[in-house]
């Protein structure tokens, strides 16, 4: 999806209001499988909304009212805001992100696939992965950015 295309699908979407949103991300794939030209990709689709504050959901503002929270040290802003809380672009890499907000009530949806050198699709085999991609046991984080490009529908 482009930018103009998501402007245009998230234009009456008011701020909290909850969507579907379809999107991809790269699985990273070990040395030897990518050497044979195989890539693996992740589906989501998921209930999500967009324009929330981080500070103002609630497991945030929780987590910051315990005793042994510990602030994160200040990060370099390279984000320009096209639409506050919503769409960024990264000014180091000219990358546009979407921001979202996962409904935690509800169930993504998840799907892996494989494609081969040919970008025919193969059977996805958990193997293809680096190890630490499936160690990963961090918690999801209430808001996360999505890059534009990976966005496939919204609504």
């Amino acid at each position: 999806m482009t930018r103009t295309e998501l402007m245009s699908a998230i234009k009456n979407i008011r701020n909290g209001s909850f969507f579907k949103v379809n999107y991809k991300s790269s699985v990273p794939v070990k040395s030897e499988y990518k050497k044979e030209g195989i890539e693996a990709v992740k589906f989501v689709l998921c209930v999500a909304r967009t324009g929330v504050k981080y500070n103002n959901i609630a497991s945030v503002i929780e987590k910051k009212s315990r005793e042994d929270y510990v602030p994160p040290k200040p990060k370099a802003d390279n984000k320009v805001w096209i639409q506050a809380d919503k769409l960024y672009t990264n000014t180091n890499t000219n990358l546009d992100y979407f921001r979202l907000g996962c409904a935690s009530a509800v169930k993504s949806k998840v799907v892996y696939k494989a494609f081969n050198k040919d970008g025919k699709e193969i059977p996805f085999d958990k193997n293809f992965a680096i190890n630490y991609y499936w160690n990963n046991n961090s918690e999801k984080p209430p808001v996360f950015d999505v890059k534009v490009d990976n966005i496939i529908s919204i609504g």
